[in-house]
């Protein structure tokens, strides 16, 4: 697969990742090999130049779902880069990135596209989706029992509020807590029916503390990592802290991040927020 062009993965990705969504509708077994191999190309392609980057911050350019997918495989191959990732760890953590939502396409897509208010048992539908993605990995044999676990805890979160098993801290896997930061990102930058897309400069500055908890090393580590690798403008962030996340409460509230309602909070007036030390 070295042959392609640094262009050409975004493409590919797409195209795999939609054979991946009809074999998750059918019941069949993933060909986890080949989007191991996927996997390689993208973070190979990373190391290079940042033109995936551009290419998943600049819109739409398939399905939502599946282009979240390839997304959130880029944003969060070039956070673990900023954090000292490389290697086979890098790849692990872009493959996760490529199937860490693939529980979704075995949920109606009448309750992931529905734009209003979700009753109690859609939410409850559309938050079984981590083991139905878990449990799809998983017939591809105890090879791949690490990626099942990280499908499994990409929406759990630090402060044990996530679901589908109300993981607390470092009960959760690395991966997955990466995987979830840049999720909800992702989200805020592309658009939905009932708002527009956030650009990058307006949503880099807003690293959810929520999600990371108390742990200061932690929260430390990768919102600087995130911001340094993602942010597209001259934006600066407090030292000490991550800020506020664009859309408080109710984007906190949604059950998935393809469903966040963000709608003018003002998120790019805190750009220019100044460094408080050092």
């Amino acid at each position: 697969m070295n042959e392609y062009s640094t262009t050409d993965w975004y493409r590919i990705a797409l195209e795999q990742l939609t054979g991946v969504a009809l074999a998750v509708q059918r019941q069949d077994e993933l060909d986890l090999e080949a989007l191991s191999a996927l996997a390689t190309g993208i973070a190979d392609a990373l190391k290079k130049t940042d033109q995936l980057l551009v290419q998943a911050m600049s819109g739409p350019a398939g399905p939502p779902l599946i282009t979240n997918l390839v997304n959130v495989a880029i944003l969060a191959t070039k956070v673990g880069t900023g954090l000292g990732y490389h290697g086979k760890e890098l790849e692990q953590l872009t493959f996760a990135g490529l199937l860490h939502d693939i529980g979704l396409f075995a949920v109606p897509q009448s309750v992931i596209t529905k734009s209003s208010r979700l009753t109690q048992d859609e939410r409850t539908l559309i938050e079984q989706h981590p083991e139905l993605g878990y449990e799809a990995v998983r017939k591809a044999g105890p090879k791949y029992d690490w990626l099942a676990q990280v499908v499994r805890q990409a929406h759990e979160r630090w402060n044990g509020q996530g679901y589908p098993n109300k993981l607390k801290g470092r009960q959760i896997s690395e991966y997955a807590q990466i995987i979830g930061v840049v999720d909800v990102f992702d989200a805020l930058v592309s658009p939905r029916g009932y708002r527009r897309r956030f650009f990058p400069h307006e949503t880099v500055v807003g690293l959810p503390t929520w999600y990371l908890g108390t742990i200061d090393h932690w929260r430390s580590r990768v919102c600087h990592a995130r911001q340094y690798a993602l942010s597209t403008s001259p934006c600066r962030v407090d030292r000490g802290g991550c800020g506020s996340w664009p859309g408080g409460a109710a984007a906190r509230s949604e059950p998935h991040p393809t469903r966040i309602n963000h709608r003018n909070t003002g998120a790019s007036r805190r750009c220019t927020r100044s460094v408080s030390s050092g």
